[in-house]
């Protein structure tokens, strides 16, 4: 039953989503010289072209700029100029034999000479 499934499904040719030959319009089939890179269309493109969003779809408020500018701001004076320091802080600054117990010091060095 599972076979009569897989038999009914045509190829992924007949869908067009694979061709079943390439050609190339620009040039005759037969020859096998390379194509110069400068005398292509590829060489007139940019990338701006493919990877810019065109105006009509691209919907950012007037005011997007600015509050990000604050939002970040804020947050920077927040976090790095007003916020005090707790225990929290004060376990990160500690040294992880002190903070860990069970750990060995290890000499690294040594493992990768044996």
């Amino acid at each position: 039953m599972l076979w009569q499934l897989f038999a009914s499904v045509r190829p992924l040719t007949h869908f067009r989503l694979i061709p079943p030959y390439r050609t190339c319009k620009s040039r005759p089939v037969g020859q096998h010289e390379p194509i110069v890179y400068s005398k292509s269309k590829a060489s007139k493109w940019k990338a701006s072209q493919t990877l810019r969003v065109p105006d009509s779809v691209q919907n950012i408020p007037n005011a997007q700029p600015y509050s990000i500018v604050v939002s970040l701001s804020i947050f920077m004076i927040y976090f790095f100029i007003l916020r005090e320091e707790n225990d929290i802080d004060e376990l990160f600054e500690r040294p992880l034999q002190q903070t860990v117990t069970d750990i060995k010091k290890t000499d690294w060095g040594q493992i990768g000479r044996k």
